[in-house]
């Protein structure tokens, strides 16, 4: 009997703690679903937006005559920053450091770092090979925009003139305008379908933050 209460007590220790812990363990749980659910849409809306970006890029390609780059977005926000006093500074300090940024593109697409986000474990030699490479691809191409993209903020904060500045639309017209143009606007689209398809593999095996494997 002596030795029966110790245990009938640690028993009901036991399931009162189970009791308390239960609804906030479900609760965790029911976040890390959310949370998941949210990063697999972000993931699978990236996606679609490369996709848009490529439209542009064909429609540039044909020759569409409806493009009009004077409506990006950038360019009024450069309007609003040259309104400042040291807007031309700003403006050139966002060119550099989407220079950099691409600069950051390169190495990423050398290093490819993108492989310990993904649940490689998962997937098959075959799927690992072309993740690798629609990521290297992709971010080259996006590295590629980013340089040019800071380009036209340089010039536009030296200026002190916003039409300058240009967006990933802009960045498309002046690689079409350069000698090879259509291969290197190609090439530079057919870089975004990668990151396209790159965000939809990180939809499927994309590895969540304090995950293991």
């Amino acid at each position: 009997m002596a030795t029966e209460l110790p245990r009938a007590a640690r028993r009901t220790s036991g399931q009162a703690r189970r009791a308390v812990a239960h609804p906030w363990l479900v609760a965790a749980e029911r976040a890390g679903y959310v949370a998941r659910g949210v990063l697999y849409a972000g993931y699978l809306w990236s996606g679609f937006s490369y996709a848009v970006l490529v439209l542009f890029a064909l429609q540039l390609f044909l020759g569409g005559s409806g493009v009009d780059i004077n409506a990006d977005t950038v360019q009024g926000f450069v309007a609003k920053l040259l309104r400042n006093p040291a807007g031309g500074a700003l403006t050139i300090g966002a060119g550099l450091l989407a220079i950099g940024s691409g600069l950051v593109q390169f190495y990423e697409a050398y290093q490819a770092g993108f492989r310990k986000d993904l649940k490689r474990q998962e997937m098959s030699r075959q799927e690992r090979k072309a993740a690798d490479f629609l990521g290297r691809f992709g971010m080259f191409a996006r590295g590629v925009t980013f340089l040019v993209v800071g380009w036209f903020l340089i010039q536009a904060g030296m200026h002190h003139d916003p039409s300058q500045a240009h967006g990933y639309s802009g960045a498309f017209v002046f690689l079409l305008n350069q000698p090879f143009g259509p291969w290197l606007l190609g090439i530079t689209a057919a870089g975004f379908v990668a990151l396209g398809l790159q965000s939809f593999a990180y939809a499927r095996w994309v590895r969540l933050m304090g995950a293991r494997g």
